[in-house]
């Protein structure tokens, strides 16, 4: 079984890859155009307030593509502080680069305009809002985000921590345990959801389990039936916690991986800088829309605001990609310097 597993894997990784960075591109854009100025035109301003659709399309990649890395590496529970090490490396430093950003453009603009730009919340730099704020432990305070974006980040990393305790059970031969994880899972996501506590992962765990009982049929540990009754038992819970539209998001993004093959230089290009993009997309679209409103004359402003938004998108995505290159990219490189390997087959998990 192990050998058939290993050939699959072999010779499906590429294509997978390819799908995820498609996936991660129009999830990146897509949570783009939701924080980028309002155009004054009701239906596209309408459709990009669909933009944050694009989290839950983040969710569901992560739950495949990280268990899919761990398995690949032959992850054992005493790999946890290395994997979760790995992790730290491979997202905090950028997006603590991005909170510089957000620092010079708020505090910048107090020094030159003597006020911060509109429509900024206050930013509190005492030393456990910056704390919080490192550790993306803002959930468990009273304080606000730097970079509005960050509470995805914080439900990434109670994620790492869930899928490195209860990888083995995920795995294990015996399907009753398989069963019983998912079960449980469920179980205490419906209480912390009622309690109202501040594990935020567990309000959206359905998205993760999606992929990660994609992943497990994906490595011959699931029957297709066992993986449609998982499927749909995952399904039921999604639907009652986040409702058909938003769930529907996430069975969408099951069927792309499962399925889908698509190769493309753009769809590569864009899933390469899908996190940069999501990091630096606020700063940079208020930065461009102070910019561009004091360059254009008012009532052409008004005018142009629907092309002005795609000159805001074009804006994002050089800045991503420079950002990409001097601080994401060597980030890239360094936490792959902690990998400790037992592969079967190599995989990224960017």
């Amino acid at each position: 079984m192990w050998h058939k597993t290993e050939l699959i894997l072999k010779k499906s990784a590429a294509s997978y890859l390819d799908v995820l960075d498609l996936l991660r591109g129009i999830a990146a854009l897509m949570v783009c155009f939701i924080h980028l100025p309002k155009t004054g035109n009701s239906y596209i301003d309408g459709i990009n307030s669909y933009g944050g659709l694009g989290v839950e399309i983040f969710f569901v990649i992560s739950g495949f593509v990280i268990p899919w890395s761990m398995y690949n590496s032959g992850y054992v529970l005493n790999d946890l502080g290395n994997f979760l090490w790995r992790r730290y490396i491979r997202l905090a430093p950028p997006a603590y680069c991005s909170i510089i950003l957000t620092f010079i453009q708020y505090f910048g603009a107090i020094y030159m305009l003597g006020r911060a730009i509109k429509g900024y919340f206050e930013i509190n730099i005492s030393p456990e809002a910056i704390l919080a704020n490192l550790t993306f432990t803002i959930p468990f305070t009273h304080y606000k985000w730097y970079n509005p974006i960050f509470w995805t980040l914080a439900i990434e990393f109670q994620y790492y921590i869930f899928i490195g305790l209860t990888f083995y059970l995920f795995v294990n031969s015996n399907l009753v345990t398989r069963y019983a994880v998912f079960i449980s899972t469920i179980i205490i996501s419906l209480l912390i959801s009622y309690f109202k506590l501040s594990l935020e992962f567990f309000n959206f765990s359905a998205f993760f389990l999606l992929g990660i009982v994609l992943f497990l049929f994906k490595i011959s540990r699931l029957s297709k039936v066992e993986f449609i009754v998982i499927t749909l038992l995952i399904t039921l819970f999604g639907v009652y916690q986040h409702g058909l539209m938003i769930f529907g998001t996430g069975l969408l993004t099951l069927l792309a991986i499962a399925s889908f093959q698509f190769k493309s230089k753009i769809a590569s290009y864009f899933g390469k800088i899908s996190y940069s993009l999501y990091l630096t997309h606020v700063v940079m679209s208020i930065y461009a829309e102070a910019l561009l409103k004091r360059i254009i004359p008012v009532d052409l402003y008004q005018d142009a605001k629907i092309i002005l938004l795609f000159v805001y998108l074009g804006i994002c995505i050089l800045f991503a990609h420079v950002f990409y290159m001097l601080m994401e990219k060597p980030f890239i490189k360094l936490s792959s310097n902690f990998r400790k390997s037992r592969t079967r087959v190599a995989v990224k998990n960017g």
